[in-house]
């Protein structure tokens, strides 16, 4: 089952609460695109999700390398 969730943050704090209390209740982000959240129902509590500002833009050289830095240590990115 999916759902999609229109809901706009300027805190990203607050949204990361919000992500992982939805993660709590079994609904999973699967997708994220300006503001649409799409979640698929899944256990409750199987992730925990961190929100983090990268430096530089995602073609930037950096930020290459650390995305492939977290993508070998398991860490799943959407």
């Amino acid at each position: 089952m999916r759902k999609r969730v229109f809901k706009i943050y300027s805190n990203y704090e607050k949204e990361e609460v919000w992500l992982n209390q939805m993660a709590a209740e079994g609904w999973h982000c699967i997708d994220y695109v300006f503001g649409r959240y799409t979640f698929e129902k899944g256990e409750p509590g199987e992730y925990t999700y961190r929100i983090q500002l990268l430096e530089n833009h995602l073609k930037h050289p950096d930020s290459i390398s650390y995305l492939q830095f977290l993508e070998d240590a398991g860490i799943e990115m959407i």
